[in-house]
């Protein structure tokens, strides 16, 4: 009986077709599908490449799709400042980015400030936690979607009684 299983060298294969896809700005539909069938490798940068698929996603701004793929992922698995091989974060491309996509640019700084102020949270850094929510204090009721909770909670989970 035939083995659905894919060996090393198939799945090799085709994160290098989905990478060259996202590379060129299409096939999105397959290139979440094969995503959603294998998470890591929204991240991973091949040997030959210097970004990964979540990397391109952003430079060619389609925030709608970006949302999409973050909320296959949970907090314990995603590091949205993972760099590319030239030393670029998200933030950096939709920076670079912000003239032809200013809607990615806006998302991807708003993304970083939740990101930030809920890792402030579970470290109970909370002087830290005030100054990020001086800046924006809208951001005490949202959440990165990829986290399970709201600030209140990690407040209340990591607070001394």
């Amino acid at each position: 009986m035939p083995s659905n299983s894919k060996t090393a060298e198939e799945i090799q294969s085709s994160l290098v077709q989905v990478t060259n896809w996202a590379r060129s700005n299409c096939e999105w539909d397959k290139v979440y599908q094969y995503i959603v069938l294998n998470p890591a490798d929204f991240f991973a940068i091949l040997p030959d490449r210097r970004w990964s698929i979540s990397h391109q996603v952003v430079l060619h701004g389609n925030v709608d799709l970006f949302k999409r793929f973050l909320a296959l992922f949970s907090d314990e698995n995603i590091d949205i400042r993972i760099k590319t091989k030239d030393n670029k974060t998200f933030l950096d491309i939709a920076k670079e980015q912000q003239s032809t996509h200013q809607a990615m640019y806006s998302y991807i700084e708003h993304l970083f400030l939740q990101d930030e102020l809920i890792e402030q949270a579970k470290q109970s850094n909370w002087r830290d936690v005030i100054e990020i929510l001086e800046k924006d204090n809208k951001l005490a009721n949202e959440k990165p979607p990829y986290s399970p909770c709201f600030l209140i909670h990690y407040v209340i989970e990591n607070s001394e009684s």
